[in-house]
């Protein structure tokens, strides 16, 4: 007889039709079941697998926890951080935008006026023009840079950028020279000035006042003559150069003078001495005209005094001569290269 008991010694539960499942299996179904029952019977679990699973579980527990606990504080690390870090990024473009503003608004408001100045009007007296007469006692004058303060900025310029690319001024570039010197004042001074044109279809610079040199006519006396630069207290009123100027196509510039004669007489000149009377006599006996007075300026009897002041450019040409009238002694304080108003 054949034992329908399962391994285990469990009975068959009964269906709620009152009947066991075996009863409502086939044949075939049967004895499949009890061989796959038969093929596991003699498994049996090992006799530490009580012990190990009363250890995994609370440690498999313990790892869930931590794992938690980590990410909870990562999202707690998140939501502080994030905001600082956007604080601090908005905090630092402030502060280069503030930098960028300054540097903009110096940039734009630290230009003096362009040494570009207009070309000479029509109104300007008759110049003197003509070749350059020989040169005697030659002043250089050559062009200072203007020196900036400590602790302040230079302020930026657009002609600096013009004349990167703006080549020296040659001969080729400059023409219509022309000169001037006006009447005298009160005190005997004489200003004028030197005119040359940049005559090219280019850009150009001019980098110092080139030479001033005179010559004496007449009655003036070289030794007691001198060129010399103009500075901020020698009494004159000319203006300040800045050493480098840009001379666009048609545009001029200006080396302006002034002459300060000596004390003394008018133009510096000395005041001739009064002729001394010498005694003739009356009653000849060989019948002979009586000498002329003695003692006359002799230098009164020659031609009029004059100074002959000669402009050189720094590339050499064209040179322009200005004549100062009944000059003698003095001193001509010449400025550099400014521009023509």
């Amino acid at each position: 007889m054949t034992n329908s008991t399962p391994p285990g010694g469990m009975e068959p539960e009964n269906d709620i039709n009152g009947g066991s499942p075996e009863e409502r299996l086939s044949p075939d179904e049967l004895a499949l079941r009890r061989l796959m029952r038969d093929a596991v019977s003699d498994i049996q679990p090992g006799q530490e697998a009580l012990d190990h699973l009363r250890r995994a579980v609370p440690a498999r527990r313990t790892h869930r926890r931590q794992l938690l606990a980590g990410s909870a504080a990562a999202c707690l690390l998140a939501l502080v951080a994030v905001p600082a870090a956007l604080h601090a990024a908005n905090i630092s473009g402030s502060a280069k935008t503030g930098t960028a503003n300054a540097s903009s608004a110096q940039d734009t408001g630290g230009t003096d006026g362009g040494p570009d100045g207009p070309a000479a009007g029509a109104g300007t007296p008759s110049p003197t023009g003509g070749d350059g007469s020989p040169d005697e006692n030659p002043t250089h004058t050559g062009g200072s840079h203007p020196q900036v303060p400590p602790g302040s900025s230079d302020p930026v310029d657009p002609s600096d950028t013009l004349a990167a690319n703006a080549p020296l001024c040659s001969t080729d570039d400059l023409g219509d020279a022309s000169g001037y010197a006006g009447a005298s004042d009160g005190a005997g001074r004489v200003s004028g000035w030197f005119q040359v044109a940049n005559t090219s279809d280019r850009s150009c610079t001019v980098d110092g006042g080139g030479t001033v040199t005179f010559a004496a006519q007449g009655a003036a006396e070289s030794a007691r003559i001198s060129v010399v630069d103009h500075t901020a207290n020698d009494g004159t009123t000319l203006p300040d150069s800045l050493g480098t100027l840009i001379l666009k196509a048609g545009q001029s510039y200006r080396v302006q003078f002034t002459w300060i004669p000596a004390a003394g007489g008018a133009g510096g000149c000395t005041p001739p001495s009064t002729p001394t009377p010498t005694a003739t006599a009356t009653n000849s006996p060989t019948g002979e005209a009586s000498a002329p007075p003695s003692g006359e300026n002799g230098a009164s009897q020659g031609a009029p005094a004059a100074i002959v002041l000669s402009h050189t450019p720094e590339a050499g040409a064209p040179v322009v001569n200005a004549t100062i009238d009944g000059a003698c002694a003095g001193t001509v304080y010449k400025t550099g290269a400014v521009a023509a108003q």
